[in-house]
């Protein structure tokens, strides 16, 4: 974004803030589903996360349907205030349930959103000539797949320089990307961009990458503070979470000279950490095929390192609706009484209105506070005598 993007969007976030603090609001809510405006919404749920690939909304009207909520049909839903809405949903429409009972004759509508399209499978090898980043590779699918909107991050090592290429190999993978048969796009990119720390992840703006992971260094959307504008807030941890010993395994290849060749990264000493009964270490794997590079393994345990070696703490809070955040915004949320106090990523965003006025949005959040360590060396070097 431009210096005056950024100016822009600090005065509407500080304009949202105000209205969202403020004692007295008038939420507003207008849904259209295949181009025609639905009034008489009951209730309604919208959620998105970053481990939510696909959005969902739910909404409940009265029986009978009218003849525009048909299976397949487009639906966008805009929710705030008077001079402040925002659509916090796109989509379709693929399922429909009909019910009665005392309480009345009501349907549920249920939509996904428009990057359900990256959800089915292929039933063919899909590949890409490497060396490709994860960003043009992400992009790459998401045009093949005729996403309507995407963006991307630039994709990098933890060192913020590094970019992240697959492909990279000739004697480990012909220099090709393969999504294999029966894979789905969206399993695939999201299984590749976590290893680094990035999430692959739909919005009301369109699909996004972008990185999630140590702390958040960004702007903040919203402040949530205890006693002033949240309605609820909660704070755990747990210890048996750590993990500061990972083992990073790649490809295993045969070299033109037939020597085995399989890539690990681990670090080259672990500390004792007294909070993980018996020993000190916990430990953890992960591997893939498209880790074909050392570099590559290094960076993924640097990752895991940052997010993984201190107790998984993940942070909810409650608010009056804030329809502008949206998965991998930054929170501000201080909280004496739970022991917290600074940024969160926000990592979910659940929205409900109800036809009596009631506008509520229900967060997650969560930040990696580990340290990456140096790598350890598990290569023999044997010299040959000339002759």
């Amino acid at each position: 974004m431009t210096a005056v993007d950024d100016i822009v969007a600090a005065i509407v976030t500080a304009q949202v803030q105000a209205i969202i603090d403020a004692s007295f609001k008038t939420p507003q809510q207008i849904v259209h589903v295949g181009g025609v405006v639905v009034t008489n919404v009951l209730d309604m749920t919208i959620r998105h996360g970053v481990d939510l690939p696909v959005g969902t909304c739910a909404l409940t009207v009265p029986l009978p349907i009218s003849a525009n909520i048909t299976p397949g049909a487009p639906i966008e839903v805009q929710l705030g205030y008077p001079g402040m809405m925002y659509t916090v949903f796109r989509g379709t429409i693929p399922k429909r349930q009909r019910a009665f009972s005392i309480s009345g004759a009501r349907a549920t509508i249920n939509a996904v959103s428009d990057g359900d399209v990256l959800a089915n499978p292929d039933y063919v090898d899909v590949k890409y000539a490497g060396p490709i980043s994860l960003r043009s590779l992400f992009q790459a699918i998401c045009k093949r797949r005729k996403v309507k909107s995407y963006r991307a991050d630039t994709t990098t090592y933890p060192n913020g320089t590094t970019t992240i290429t697959f492909g990279n190999t000739l004697d480990a993978n012909k220099r090709m990307v393969v999504v294999p048969r029966k894979t789905t796009s969206l399993a695939f990119l999201a299984d590749a961009a976590n290893l680094f720390g990035y999430r692959v992840f739909d919005t009301p703006g369109g699909m996004r990458m972008q990185r999630v992971s140590g702390q958040p260094d960004a702007g903040t959307a919203l402040s949530v503070t205890e006693a002033w504008n949240a309605l609820a807030l909660g704070h755990d941890d747990d210890t048996s979470t750590i993990v500061n010993y990972w083992d990073i395994y790649g490809v295993r290849y045969t070299d033109p000279d037939g020597v085995t060749v399989a890539l690990h990264s681990f670090p080259a000493t672990v500390p004792f950490d007294a909070r993980i009964s018996p020993n000190g270490i916990g430990y953890g794997e992960l591997s893939s095929e498209l880790l074909d590079t050392i570099a590559l393994c290094d960076a993924v345990r640097n990752v895991a390192e940052i997010d993984h070696r201190e107790p998984y703490e993940p942070v909810t809070w409650e608010t009056h609706g804030a329809p502008h955040l949206t998965p991998g915004d930054v929170a501000n949320v201080t909280s004496p009484i739970t022991a917290l106090a600074g940024k969160q990523w926000i990592m979910s965003v659940e929205h409900t209105w109800t036809k009596d006025g009631g506008f509520h949005t229900r967060c997650e959040g969560w930040r990696g506070m580990g340290a990456p360590l140096p790598a350890g060396q598990d290569c023999v070097t044997t010299s040959i005598a000339g002759g």
